[in-house]
């Protein structure tokens, strides 16, 4: 049986590894198109340059929000109390912005979650990803992704 390892907690930078039912460790999804061009990335670290920015300070506290909004919409869904105390009040309240635009939008639809936060490992294509949420979405199944970010990249959309 495919498996994955359990990821320490909500704001683990920790990445899951996946095994085949033989043990053998997989890639990630993530690993895999990490090697697909994003000139969009390039593009911004040059602009956080241009600013005086550290891209990779703005990079980690965007990452820092984008897991909290993450972990709070999947408590959502769960129905479960979230503890946000490792967060700063304004990540919490970056976060907390984000969580009120996916409430805006599942009031405008019918979302029933099959699988959330799910482990897969393909067995064929010997590589794994975890499904944020399988489900239908009035009456349609459909994958989602949860994403934080305003700007959708059509190199991911299909």
């Amino acid at each position: 049986m495919a498996k994955a390892k359990e990821k320490l907690s909500e704001k683990t930078k920790v990445h899951t590894q996946y095994y085949l039912s033989d043990g053998a460790k997989v890639p990630s999804v993530t690993t895999i198109i990490g090697v697909l061009n994003k000139p969009a990335l390039l593009h911004w670290a040059w602009q956080m340059g241009i600013d005086g920015k550290d891209y990779r300070t703005v990079r980690d506290e965007a990452a820092d929000v984008g897991t909290l909004a993450h972990y709070l919409i999947l408590c959502h869904l769960k129905g479960i109390e979230p503890n946000v105390s490792a967060y700063s009040l304004e990540n919490q309240k970056k976060a907390a912005n984000s969580m009120a635009k996916f409430l805006d939008w599942e009031s405008k639809h019918k979302l029933e979650p099959i699988l959330l936060e799910e482990y897969l490992v393909s067995e064929v294509c010997r590589f794994g990803g975890t499904v944020d949420c399988y489900g239908k979405i009035d009456d349609e199944r459909i994958l989602l992704d949860f994403k934080t970010s305003t700007a959708i990249y059509t190199d991911i959309c299909w």
